[in-house]
């Protein structure tokens, strides 16, 4: 499970979650679903304003890497920290992590935590 999310601007990263189901504690079988990072200037903010979007749909954004363990990569790369005027150095940012389900089709943030750029 990932704990806060700190690097440096310009950095690479990799973000890897295990997705648990609520109810039984046991890992989440991604199978057939799609995994989403949406990081936000704050929590209220909604999905088509987050500063950085990540998907399992994209295999260089994240990647489903054992779904009947319930375990997501998502890649943060240069171009996603460099700008300075959207993500400020020290503040953290929300990350919210979603799992859309195909049958039935249902949406569901499973972790939230925070972003932090570090100041080099």
């Amino acid at each position: 499970m990932v704990n806060e999310v700190s690097m440096y601007r310009g950095n690479d990263r990799t973000v890897e979650i295990t997705v648990l189901d609520k109810a039984t504690g046991l890992p989440y079988n991604l199978t057939n679903c799609t995994v989403t990072m949406l990081v936000k200037h704050d929590i209220n903010d909604a999905d088509a304003n987050a500063i950085i979007t990540k998907s399992t749909t994209v295999a260089t954004e994240g990647v489903i890497t054992n779904a009947t363990a319930g375990v997501t990569e998502f890649y943060l790369v240069p171009n996603d920290t460099l700008n300075a005027d959207t993500l400020n150095d020290n503040v953290p940012y929300p990350i919210d992590f979603r799992v859309e389900t195909p049958h039935p089709e249902k949406l569901y943030t499973v972790l939230r935590t925070w972003l932090t750029i570090l100041t080099r």
